[in-house]
C-alpha cells in the first residue's frame, strides 16, 4: 500500500476537500484518477442559478440570444446552439448526480452583477422534453431554496422549480411571494406530491401582503409530510389552522415561528395566532418550540390541563402584546406544570416596537417581583432563562439569589437587560457575588440593575476562578463619576477571564416609540458601560499581576521564616 498522498483513503480525501473552495476542488480533480471523483463531488456539491446554467452547458453549447431586463438588471438570455441528444444526457448526469444543494433566486434581488445569464424558455422546454423519464433532473439533490417570483414573462421559474422537487430532497426553503397566489399555492401542493421525504421545511416572507390562497395552502401540506422533523415559518404565515395541521407529524422535533421584522417595520400582528386547544400529546417528539403570540392566547391554549409536548426542552415566546404581572405569572406557572423536562425558557419582546407603541403613564401593574418569578423554582432542569420585559423587575438581591439557588443547572440568565422605561429597581451590583455563590454553573448573566448605589456595594473575597465568562448591564443606570469605583468592585468579584457585553439591545426603530429624552439617557448609560467593557480586561490583568506579586511576597516571607 502506498504511504504517500496517492494512497490516501477516500474518507481522508473527502475530509480534506471539504475545507477547499470550489475552484480548488476543480483543480484537484485534475491531479489523478483517485482524486477526481471525490474532488468533483465537492466542486459540484453546492450550486446557484448561475451554476445551473453552467451545468446545462454540459448538455450542449449555449449561445447568446438577446438581452432582457429582470428586476431592473440587464441579463443575457441564452439558448442551446444544437439539439440535445441521448449521449448528452449521459454526460450531464455524470456531473448532475453530484449536486446536493441548489439555490434558485428567480427575482435576482440578491444576485451579484457578475451573474448575467438566463436560460431561454425554449431551452428549458427542450430540457424537460428530452430528459429521460426514469431520472430526476438532479438525481441526488438534498436541499432546495426557492426565492422570488416564479411567474415571469421571461422565464418559467415555476415549471423549473416543480421539476426540481423529488423524493431525495431532505430540506426545502421557500421565500414568499412566488408571484401570483395561485403560483405559490401550486408549488406548495407539488411539494406534498413530489417531495414527501422532506425532513426540514422553511417558509419565509418578503413584501407586505399575502393572499388567502397562499395561507390556505400550507395547512393542507403537512398531514402528508410524515418524515418532517423541523418546520420554520415567518410570523405572517402562522395561523391556528397551521399549528393544528402539524399535529399529524409524529416525528416533528422543532417548530420555529420567526419574526418578520427584517421586512416588516412596525406592522402590528393580529391576535388569534394560536388555536383554542390542541390534542393531548399533540407533538410527542417535539423538543424545541418558538412562537409569536400574546400571553393571553398562550394561557388560553394551555389552560386545558393537557401536556401537548411531553418531551419539550426549549421554549421561546415572542410576546406581541402588553401584559400585567398576573398574566405573566400564570404563563410561567402553566409552563412549569406542563413541561417538566424544560431546559431553556425565553420571553422575548418583539423587536419591531409595535408591542410598546402607545405605552405610557402609570404602568405599575406591569412590574414583576419575586412572587411572579416563583414558578421558576419548580423547573429543576432549567439551564437557560431569558426575560425581556417591558418594565424592570422589582425585587431584592437576596430574593433573586435565593430563587436562582433552586436551579442547580442554570448556566444562562438574562433578566430584562433593556426595559422600555428606566424605572427604579432594587437590584444592584451586590447581586453579582451572590449569584456566583448560589449559581456556581452560571457562565452568562445579563442584568438590569441600579449601579448608582455603588456606595453600599460590598466586595467579598471570592475565588478568581469560576464559570462566569460573560456579564452585561446594557442600559442599567450608572454615573460617569462612579466608573472607577465600579471597575474596582467588578475586578474583585468577577472571575479572571470574564468579559463584559455591551451591544445595544433596543434597536434604533424604537426611537419613534420611546420618549426622546429617555432614549438619550439609555444611550448615555450604554456608552458608559461600553467604555467600562473596554477597560475591564486591563483592570483584570492588573489584578492578576498584583495577585501574583502578593503570592510571591507571601512565599518569600514564609521561606525566610
Amino acid at each position: 500500500m502506498r504511504s504517500d498522498w496517492r494512497g490516501m483513503a477516500p474518507e481522508i480525501l473527502d475530509t480534506i476537500f471539504s475545507f477547499s473552495e470550489e475552484k480548488d476542488a476543480a483543480r484537484s480533480a485534475r491531479v489523478c484518477k483517485s482524486w477526481m471523483e471525490i474532488a468533483f463531488d465537492h466542486a459540484w456539491f453546492d450550486m446557484d442559478e448561475d451554476g445551473f446554467i453552467w451545468l446545462c452547458e454540459v448538455l450542449a453549447p449555449l449561445r447568446d440570444l438577446r438581452e432582457v431586463e429582470i428586476s431592473g438588471k440587464i441579463k443575457t438570455e441564452v439558448e442551446f446552439s444544437r439539439p440535445i441528444t441521448h449521449s448528452d444526457w449521459d454526460r450531464f448526469f455524470y456531473y448532475a448526480r453530484r449536486v446536493k444543494s441548489l439555490y434558485v433566486y428567480s427575482s435576482f434581488d440578491e444576485v451579484d452583477e457578475d451573474t448575467c445569464r438566463i436560460l431561454s424558455k425554449s431551452s428549458l422546454a427542450e430540457i424537460l422534453l428530452t430528459k429521460p423519464d426514469y431520472q430526476p433532473l438532479l438525481p441526488r439533490l438534498r436541499e432546495l431554496q426557492v426565492v422570488g417570483v416564479l411567474e415571469n414573462e421571461v422565464f418559467p421559474w415555476l415549471q423549473l422549480s416543480i421539476h426540481l422537487l423529488q423524493v431525495s430532497l431532505k430540506t426545502i426553503m421557500v421565500v414568499f411571494p412566488l408571484g401570483s397566489p395561485h403560483a405559490s399555492a401550486r408549488f406548495v401542493e407539488e411539494i406534498s406530491r413530489r417531495a414527501r421525504n422532506v425532513e426540514k421545511l422553511d417558509f419565509l416572507v418578503r413584501g407586505t401582503t399575502l393572499d388567502a390562497v397562499e395561507l390556505d395552502a400550507l395547512p393542507r401540506l403537512f398531514p402528508t409530510m410524515q418524515k418532517l422533523t423541523r418546520v420554520s415559518f415567518s410570523s405572517r404565515l402562522f395561523s391556528p389552522a397551521l399549528l393544528s395541521s402539524l399535529q399529524g407529524c409524529a416525528n416533528l422535533e422543532t417548530i420555529d415561528v420567526s419574526s418578520d421584522s427584517l421586512y416588516l417595520n412596525g406592522v402590528t400582528l393580529p391576535f388569534g395566532r394560536l388555536p383554542e386547544s390542541l390534542m393531548p400529546d399533540a407533538f410527542p417528539s417535539l423538543t424545541s418550540l418558538k412562537l409569536i403570540c400574546s400571553l393571553e392566547e398562550w394561557n388560553r391554549m394551555m389552560s386545558c390541563g393537557e401536556c401537548i409536548a411531553p418531551n419539550l426542552c426549549h421554549l421561546q415566546i415572542d410576546v406581541v402584546s402588553l401584559n400585567d404581572a398576573s398574566t405573566f405569572r400564570t404563563s410561567l406557572g402553566l409552563i412549569g406544570k406542563s413541561f417538566p423536562s424544560l431546559q431553556s425558557l425565553g420571553f422575548i419582546r418583539r423587536s419591531d416596537a409595535s408591542v410598546v407603541r402607545g405605552l405610557g403613564g402609570d404602568s405599575s401593574n406591569a412590574f414583576l417581583n419575586a412572587k411572579d418569578l416563583s414558578p421558576l423554582a419548580y423547573m429543576k432542569k432549567l439551564n437557560s432563562f431569558k426575560l425581556c420585559y417591558i418594565e424592570p423587575v422589582t425585587m431584592r438581591n437576596e430574593d433573586l439569589a435565593a430563587l436562582l439557588g433552586n436551579l442547580s443547572c442554570l448556566e444562562v440568565f438574562e433578566l430584562h437587560p433593556s426595559p422600555v422605561h428606566l424605572h427604579p429597581t432594587e437590584l444592584n451590583l451586590n447581586l453579582i457575588p451572590m449569584l456566583r455563590q448560589t449559581c456556581p454553573r452560571l457562565h452568562r448573566a445579563i442584568l438590569y440593575l441600579d449601579a448608582t448605589d455603588i456606595q453600599s456595594a460590598s466586595s467579598p473575597s471570592l475565588d478568581y476562578s469560576g464559570n462566569l465568562s460573560c456579564i452585561g448591564f446594557k442600559t442599567s443606570p450608572v454615573r460617569k463619576a462612579d466608573v472607577h469605583k465600579i471597575m474596582v468592585f467588578l475586578s474583585q468579584v468577577l472571575p479572571e477571564n470574564c468579559k463584559m457585553e455591551h451591544e445595544r439591545y433596543l434597536e434604533t426603530r424604537f426611537v419613534g416609540v420611546i420618549d426622546a429624552s429617555q432614549w438619550k439617557r439609555m444611550e448615555e448609560y450604554r456608552l458608559v458601560w461600553e467604555n467600562m467593557a473596554e477597560l475591564l480586561p486591563l483592570v483584570m490583568e492588573v489584578r492578576r499581576v498584583s495577585a501574583m506579586r502578593a503570592n510571591c511576597t507571601t512565599k518569600g516571607s514564609t521561606m525566610n521564616t
